[in-house]
């Protein structure tokens, strides 16, 4: 149904902007949709609030310093950038460094995981940070968490973001067989037991 509304938008706008393609009239589209798409975001939110980052720990991972003084541990929503010791973990950190580090950001926070980290959203004038890690593929888009929390129009968006790095082959999506950074985890903590000294 998100698509059926994106396309509908789309078509609306078609004639007006004299676009020569489906693709440009979607783009459209999804800029015509972006207002509620934030406001949708914003009434999930459990905070908001502006702080500079100070800290980018890995390609999803960030510290920053409210306007009160106050320290924040960041996690960034519905994202799963390569770990650090991953194939283009280092690439996905820089990037995201290049993007915050030292920036002006304004934070959505939407719930807290079993590390007490924030999840958030984070936008530095106006860009959603976390889509912009999927949309130049220093990320994947976290399916399994955003299924059931991301809203509708923020997943289709997430969604279409990395498949289009995905096509274009571009950062992680460069490698022949990308793994997935929950897969790698998975089988790290594998390896550990294995190796763990018996009783």
């Amino acid at each position: 149904m998100v698509w059926v509304g994106l396309l509908a938008a789309a078509l609306w706008l078609y004639p007006a902007v004299g676009a020569d393609s489906v693709t440009a009239a979607v783009q459209y589209g999804r800029a015509w949709l972006g207002e509620a798409n934030r406001n949708q975001s914003a009434s999930r939110a459990h905070a908001h609030y502006h702080a500079l980052i100070t800290t980018v720990s890995d390609g999803d991972s960030i510290r920053a310093t409210d306007t009160a003084g106050g320290k924040h541990k960041i996690r960034l929503a519905y994202i799963d950038a390569p770990e650090i010791e991953q194939a283009h973990g280092q690439a996905s950190r820089d990037a995201l460094r290049a993007l915050l580090l030292g920036q002006k950001a304004d934070i959505t926070v939407f719930e807290h995981d079993q590390y007490r980290r924030e999840v958030a959203q984070v936008r530095v004038s106006g860009q959603d940070v976390n889509l912009k890690q999927l949309e130049e593929g220093h990320a994947w888009h976290y399916i399994s968490i955003a299924k059931g929390k991301q809203n509708k129009l923020d997943y289709a968006e997430y969604a279409y973001a990395e498949a289009q790095a995905k096509q274009a082959k571009i950062g992680l999506w460069r490698g022949k067989t990308p793994l997935a950074p929950w897969t790698f985890r998975k089988e790290q903590r594998a390896t550990r037991q294995h190796h763990a000294p018996k009783p």
